[in-house]
């Protein structure tokens, strides 16, 4: 699985989006066929989706041979998962996260039955990346009356918002950390979950891979680890 914290310098692609490609290669090698086919999944929020099927389409090509598979989801409707079928991995691309969260959140029983029988891999691009947490960040930029990262990452939203994820991983992320600052944000976040949570601020043009034990960072920044440590004394 690969997370991405967002970013367009094609100059990282192939390190970044490399370890998703490969691992639905892999998938690909099992089912007989030599290019893995990525299901490209795209909300649509009114104007089509041409712009970012064509940059995600040669992103994904600078990491290795893929057959792109475009799924355009409306804003008003929800992934068609058994549409998947024949897919080698699963690509969710970035925009509003609210929306994405609302559109493929809830298959989720559907898409993880998926994703396990066909040992797919999952790779989000920012919205893409913070809804496959447990508990995803979706938006807002205040917490307790306080300002946390700009109003410009607030998704429409004023306070820090968090909902149920696709529960891919056992934390919570936040994306364009670098650019958009917003590990502030995170850091609300895990207060609103609690004791114990634990959460990624990923930077633009970097992604953090798990495929192990340890997750592990590729590309151009840092994926800055926090919990809430209240539990603990802290």
């Amino acid at each position: 699985m690969s997370l991405i914290g967002g970013g367009r310098d094609l100059a990282w692609a192939a390190s970044i989006y490399g370890p998703f490609v490969d691992a639905a290669s892999d998938g690909a090698a099992r089912r007989g066929v030599g290019v893995p086919r990525i299901a490209i999944a795209l909300l649509d929020e009114g104007e089509g989706v041409a712009t970012d099927a064509e940059r995600f389409r040669t992103a994904l090509s600078l990491g290795g041979a893929v057959d792109p598979f475009i799924v355009p989801i409306p804003i008003a409707g929800r992934l068609h998962v058994p549409g998947l079928i024949g897919c080698d991995g699963l690509f969710v691309g970035g925009g509003l996260t609210p929306g994405y969260a609302a559109t493929i959140v809830p298959t989720c029983p559907d898409l993880l039955r998926w994703l396990r029988e066909f040992d797919a891999p999952y790779a989000g691009f920012s919205a893409g990346a913070a809804i496959a947490a447990t508990s995803a960040i979706i938006g807002g930029w205040r917490h307790d009356g306080l300002e946390v990262c700009q109003e410009d990452a607030s998704e429409d939203l004023e306070d820090v918002t968090v909902v149920p994820g696709l529960g891919l991983v056992p934390f919570t992320v936040e994306a364009h950390a670098d650019t958009w600052d917003t590990t502030p944000r995170l850091g609300a976040a895990l207060q609103i979950l609690g004791p114990g949570a634990i959460g990624y601020a990923i930077d633009e043009n970097t992604a953090l891979v798990i495929d192990g034990d340890a997750p592990r960072v590729v590309g151009a920044g840092r994926a800055t680890r926090l919990e809430n440590e209240a539990a603990n004394g802290g």
